[in-house]
């Protein structure tokens, strides 16, 4: 009771700690059982019979580990542990198709009735070229449920925890039934009209890039604007996400304020189109992270309080994690959060020292794109293999104009669906073509530099940019001399042990690094500071992106499948980054007939050796098996 009465309670941004809380609790519970859960909850609540740990914000920090080890403990014995349990065995399930990969087989799917797998639980499904169900759809199949590979961990964050394959690959095996009602089919032919109205008024990439940048479609989208926007460092904007979600609520709260003189009716509303869009676009985890920060922003505009950016965004975080804690695993979770966290921490400190170095007008803009782009460059490095040099610049040049091309497009396209306003949308979507044909030739002006992106494919490398990122953060938040003294030789002497050992590890051991995504396997062959590559077809090139490029810019070797016409610019792409001495591909790779590199064919029943003690033998039928001697 003397606890209650003498100690100042004051917790300043409560929401943002919490907020990271969530975050720890999440990453405890992915390595431990949920008993182990439970009891390490009930330890930390008994510390506070100790008075030493009766300090208010010791207790606020142990009651919200409690509650949240609690509910991800109770998720994985109620969610995980069960889904996990049936990987082995087989199924006939019948469910609802939530989501059709742009490449690929594996299908996202929901559990609408089975005999093993309980109702609403989500999981990849296997479905070849004989069934090819559409979005909404219904299947029913066969099944064989098996654990997720390593390379589809990300999956969890959209609850997914187990992958099924047909028993037998033909029509009776699995079954395709018409669409279930539901909002989503609802929704579905209003997002398809939106699109077909932009793509008529805007033909070719125009009008691909605008669907894109307002609804989130990028069927249309070739495959080499997707490369140079990705080497430029603006994918994000052909991805629905807090760009796109803060410029729509900001011009709909704006104009309702204009139309209304009730700021929390404007509020409510705003709310409700936020929702309206993020349902028409898919409630794609991009749009759930982005959306959600939007309403609580919005909630304080509702309830006439000022939203404090920082515990906002941890209020946002913490929704999300107890919904699903494997949310955490997201890539694009992780790039939202550390970019709105380094705006709202450094850019105003970064606009200051860029006005003392009198940049004028430059220092608004530079600053916010610098501000976001540090803190996530160590997260580019690790999972793309790349970071971009030239983002923020890029960002500079691009972020403003697409931001009018969205309001442009979404304006255009409503106008498209009145009848007698109809006319109005070809010169408004006019306009937003010329925007989105500027940003095409910042992203092929800038990402076509040679110098643009700048490989990280070693430990070592993504430990230092770590590290300078790092210093860099701590001083601008101006951290003590000393103290920056003493991070500085810290981390140099982990740099030289990390590299080291990198080096070691390397010089007398035979590695094969295998990955596989969107049934694209690729195989890292590492021996005595010598790299080679087998790529079941040229398009996992792009797909694992990241672990292609691990190779120290040389490959002795690299032996592809197959592939399609229009996948020469993946292999081109890493001819820009790595250098290869010999490169193998079937007879008919016709499409690498521009690339000034000889070509070794590779016939079926032939034995090709790779290295002295590497051979690479094909049979008869094609199938591959790779031997060391």
């Amino acid at each position: 009771m003397r606890l209650l009465t003498t100690t100042d309670w004051r917790i300043k941004r409560a929401m943002l700690l919490a907020g990271v809380i969530a975050a720890v609790s999440a990453v405890i519970s992915f390595c431990l059982p949920p008993w182990v859960l439970f009891m390490l909850a009930t330890v930390l609540l008994l510390t506070l019979i100790v008075p030493l740990f009766r300090h208010p914000v010791w207790l606020y920090i142990v009651v919200w580990s409690a509650i949240f080890l609690c509910i991800f403990g109770w998720y994985h014995h109620s969610s995980v542990e069960p889904a996990r349990r049936l990987a082995g065995q087989k199924d006939v399930i019948i469910a609802q198709v939530l989501e059709t990969p742009s490449s690929g087989h594996m299908l996202t799917v929901k559990v609408l009735d089975a005999d093993k797998l309980s109702s609403g639980s989500r999981v990849l499904l296997y479905a070849n070229e004989l069934v090819a169900p559409e979005q909404h759809e219904i299947i029913r199949a066969e099944v064989e449920l098996k654990a997720l590979y390593p390379t589809q961990q990300s999956y969890q964050a959209d609850g997914v925890f187990l992958q099924a394959y047909p028993t037998e690959y033909d029509e009776k095996a699995m079954t395709v039934t018409t669409s279930l009602l539901s909002w989503r089919s609802v929704l579905s032919p209003l997002r398809e009209r939106l699109i077909t109205n932009i793509r008529e008024r805007l033909n070719g990439e125009e009008g691909a890039l605008i669907a894109g940048i307002c609804l989130g479609e990028k069927a249309g989208i070739s495959d080499s604007t997707m490369m140079v926007f990705r080497r430029a460092g603006l994918p994000h904007i052909l991805v629905v996400s807090g760009l796109h979600l803060s410029v729509i609520s900001t011009g709909v709260y704006g104009l309702l304020r204009l139309l209304l003189s009730h700021r929390r009716l404007a509020a409510a509303m705003t709310m409700v189109v936020v929702i309206f869009f993020m349902a028409l676009v898919g409630f794609t985890p991009s749009v759930v992270r982005a959306g959600v920060m939007c309403l609580v922003m919005l909630c304080g505009q509702l309830f006439i309080r000022r939203a404090d950016g920082l515990n906002s965004m941890g209020f946002s975080l913490m929704l999300l994690l107890v919904a699903n804690p494997y949310c955490l695993l997201d890539v694009g979770l992780q790039l939202s959060f550390g970019a709105a966290g380094g705006v709202l921490c450094l850019a105003r400190p970064i606009e200051e020292r860029l006005c003392a170095w009198h940049f004028g007008w430059l220092s608004s803009g530079l600053a916010v794109t610098f501000a976001a782009t540090l803190p996530i460059l160590p997260l580019l490095a690790y999972y793309f293999g790349e970071v971009s040099v030239v983002s923020p610049f890029a960002n500079l040049l691009a972020v403003a104009p697409a931001g009018v091309a969205l309001v442009l497009g979404w304006i255009g396209t409503l106008l498209s669906l009145i009848s007698p306003l109809a006319f109005l949308s070809d010169g408004v979507l006019y306009l937003a073509g010329r925007l989105v044909r500027w940003l095409l030739f910042i992203a092929r002006a800038v990402g076509g530099l040679p110098f643009a992106t700048v490989p990280t494919d070693r430990a070592w490398t993504i430990l230092y940019l770590t590290g300078g990122c790092g210093l860099v953060i701590l001083c601008l938040c101006k951290v003590k001399r000393g103290v920056l003294r003493r991070l500085l030789a810290f981390l140099a002497a982990v740099l030289v042990l990390a590299y080291g050992t990198d080096r070691f590890l390397c010089r007398d051991t035979t590695l094969v690094t295998v990955s596989n995504r969107a049934d694209s396997a690729v195989l890292l062959i590492e021996q005595s500071g010598r790299h080679g590559l087998i790529v079941q077809d040229v398009s996992g090139i792009y797909v694992n992106n990241a672990f292609v490029r691990a190779c120290d810019g040389e490959l002795d070797f690299v032996v592809i499948g197959g592939g399609k016409p229009a996948d020469a610019a993946y292999l081109t792409d890493l001819m820009h980054h790595v250098s290869v001495k010999r490169l193998y591909a079937p007879e008919n790779a016709v499409f690498m007939a521009g690339l000034e590199l000889s070509i070794e064919p590779l016939n079926n029943d032939a034995e090709i050796t790779l290295w002295a003690d590497a051979v690479l033998t094909v049979d008869a039928d094609g199938k591959w098996l790779l031997s060391f001697r």
